[in-house]
């Protein structure tokens, strides 16, 4: 004996069918482009803790290019001279993303702050998808 769909049976089937493909088209759009958003935050935030690795994992071989361990609190001083204090934290608010060629230029504010004052700078990284991981190739004050 054969069962029969009726059209509400088929009208539910193929809603079903649409939500699973628009969640997974979602939850793929969400992971490309919140990475762009993470990799950026991830890198002020270890320059303000001082993190050498956690830096450098953030930027492209370019990027990285002459920042050693040694070097590294001597290069990202200027984070902890935009408010006097040793104890700085940062806060980074995203503003806009444009497509450059392989590139994406997102602009942002970066908020270095401590318990007393706070500063903001508008910022831009330029950054780019390599080995599956978006990892910051520039950036400059705007």
């Amino acid at each position: 004996m054969e069962k029969k769909l009726s059209p509400g049976k088929i009208a539910g089937i193929i809603f079903c069918i649409l939500a699973g493909i628009c969640t997974v088209y979602l939850m793929f759009f969400d992971i490309y482009y919140s990475g762009q958003m993470k990799v950026i935050d991830k890198c002020f935030k270890s320059v303000a803790r001082g993190d050498y690795n956690g830096t450098v994992s953030c930027l492209s071989e370019w990027g990285a290019h002459g920042l050693t361990e040694d070097n590294f609190e001597e290069e990202t001083e200027w984070i902890r001279q935009l408010i006097d204090g040793d104890e700085v934290k940062v806060s980074v608010a995203f503003a806009e993303r444009r497509t450059c060629g392989d590139a994406y230029h997102v602009y942002f504010d970066l908020t270095v702050y401590n318990d007393d004052d706070h500063i903001t700078q508008e910022m831009m990284a330029q950054i780019i998808l390599e080995d599956m991981k978006w990892i910051i190739d520039d950036f400059e004050w705007l």
